[in-house]
């Protein structure tokens, strides 16, 4: 048994004020004693028997996206999607397989001696065809399933394949008169893997399999005599303890005896995949990639309704308003109404409201004036009047704008950086000074600028040429500008690079950091597992 206050303490940091996960997607369940363990994208929860909340992990585990929790060699494992695995030594959870290339370290399953890769790696074993979706003990060996269909058997290393004529999603060891059947969930079917190694159809098409049970799409959990109850959603995972049954879902876990209870806490984040923050009427405000927006009153977040698309790319305050940039468009909030403004190339009366293209990337605020990134250029308000400015700039897909005073910056990818000084547009690009022509992230202050390239690294503008900056990292996702350095996001993590040229990094939810921002005394940053928040 794990201790949980060793855990709860183990996941502080000093600096770190907060972390913010929305853990109702439910992949993995495991029991251990009298505790249910569930692997959810945004952490490892900790449930009692009863249902009690026992705990929410997320700051010594490899990633807060986990697929897999189960035990190793004697020992409980968490496996996450590509930054590989970590096992529980007694005090800590350690690396057990380190992140690497994506097929490899998203780790989907383990069994008391192997661990297995989505890419159909099976540690001490040869390569397996196809994408790996589970794995259990079986028979001497272990049975792994594929997404193409594949039932793999391995003992001593050699491999007997067989198909199945759906997608294998789940396997459950269960304990027969006869020995150990494997309960198969295959999406439009499911299967009984006997031990003789005959296959026995069944007539559920299951999501997910559990002692004695399948679940179904449409949350049915289905016995050897029909429906035994139901939950919401779809069925991701199955446990029982004593006479409760213990469902994951893709919203949530649930408890079911005699009454079915929603354990997973409501009021959570609105998604993992964070893009945006900013401060508006005394409240934290998020945007999310496919989720949406929400506020955070201080005790629980609330979604903001009537956004024109719910892939939400920024949000900034402008005006007494959250002005937010989405793929279907800009949408500005007052705290209670949403207005949307047109986007399109053309038919737009000068000065008027609206933008060169609906999908808006990114936005900024400078003197008086708020900043807009669509895909073809960047436009501009003020004192309500709406100017594009595509036909003045040469990049066709852009990513990034930052604003300082009356400079803004845009950063596309194809034309490098371009800069408004006030009066007119100057263009930076691989000719003039930059290493390439694709650049991600801007930010700038004063006359100088710090551009973050593809994967050329960071580099700073000093108002007369450019320079390369030493990061650990030279794959570009945010920047943000603070008090002596910057703040610089990565696909490999948040780091603190100061003007001197010395560099630190920053723990965060998920390494991939795709937002930062800095409001007043809390550096908010947005990663695809969460939201972690700053003291600064």
């Amino acid at each position: 048994m794990i201790p949980l206050l060793t855990l709860l303490h183990t996941a502080q940091a000093q600096e770190l004020q907060a972390v913010h996960t929305r853990t109702a997607d439910i992949r993995a369940l495991h029991v251990t004693g009298e505790v249910i363990l569930a692997a959810t994208a945004g952490g490892l929860e900790f449930y009692g028997a009863d249902g009690t909340r026992l705990a929410h992990v997320v700051r010594e585990l490899p990633g807060s996206d986990l697929v897999a929790v189960g035990e190793h060699q004697g020992a409980l494992a968490v496996g996450s999607e590509r930054q590989g695995a970590a096992q529980w030594t007694g005090h800590s959870f350690d690396t057990l397989v380190p992140a690497g290339e994506h097929a490899t370290s998203s780790i989907v399953a383990f069994t008391q001696e192997h661990w297995v890769t989505r890419g159909g790696s099976l540690s001490g074993a040869p390569e397996l065809e196809g994408l790996a979706t589970d794995a259990v003990d079986w028979q001497g060996g272990v049975l792994v399933g594929t997404q193409e269909g594949y039932l793999h058997h391995v003992v001593d290393g050699v491999s007997r394949t067989s198909l199945m004529p759906c997608p294998v999603v789940d396997l459950y060891a269960d304990e027969g008169p006869e020995g150990e059947v494997v309960r198969i969930a295959c999406i439009t079917q499911s299967f009984l893997l006997h031990p003789d190694g005959s296959l026995e159809g069944q007539r559920v098409k299951a999501t997910a399999a559990g002692p004695g049970v399948f679940g179904t799409a449409d949350g049915a959990l289905v016995g050897p005599d029909g429906v035994i109850g139901r939950v919401p959603g779809r069925i991701s995972a199955i446990e029982r303890v004593g006479e409760a049954w213990f469902v994951g879902t893709q919203d949530g876990l649930y408890r079911l005896e005699q009454d079915l209870e929603r354990l997973t806490p409501e009021g959570q984040i609105c998604g993992n995949f964070v893009t945006g923050a900013a401060e508006f009427q005394g409240e934290l405000v998020v945007t999310t990639f496919q989720r949406g927006a929400c506020r955070f009153d201080g005790q629980r977040w609330h979604d903001i309704e009537g956004l024109p698309s719910t892939l939400v790319n920024d949000v900034v305050v402008y005006e007494g308003q959250a002005w937010f940039a989405t793929s279907g468009g800009l949408a500005a909030w007052d705290g209670q109404n949403v207005t949307t403004f047109p986007g399109e190339p053309w038919g737009i009366p000068r000065g008027a409201p609206g933008t060169s293209n609906e999908a808006i990337t990114a936005l900024a605020v400078g003197s008086e004036r708020l900043w807009i990134a669509d895909v073809v250029g960047p436009d501009s308000v003020e004192d309500g009047y709406w100017r594009r400015h595509r036909l003045s700039v040469y990049g066709t897909s852009y990513q990034d704008v930052t604003a300082c005073g009356k400079r803004a910056w845009v950063a596309s990818e194809d034309a490098g950086v371009s800069q408004w000084t006030g009066r007119s547009w100057q263009h930076h690009d691989g000719r003039g000074g930059l290493p390439d022509d694709w650049v991600m992230a801007v930010a700038c202050e004063g006359r100088e600028a710090w551009a973050g390239t593809y994967d050329e690294g960071l580099w700073h503008y000093d108002g007369a040429q450019w320079s390369e900056i030493q990061v650990p990292d030279g794959w570009s996702l945010a920047l943000a500008r603070g008090e002596g350095g910057v703040w610089y996001g990565t696909l490999g993590g948040l780091f603190w690079v100061e003007d001197s040229g010395s560099v630190r990094g920053l723990w965060t939810p998920d390494p991939r950091v795709h937002q930062v921002s800095v409001l007043g005394s809390l550096l908010a940053v947005g990663s695809e597992g969460g939201l972690a928040l700053y003291s600064l």
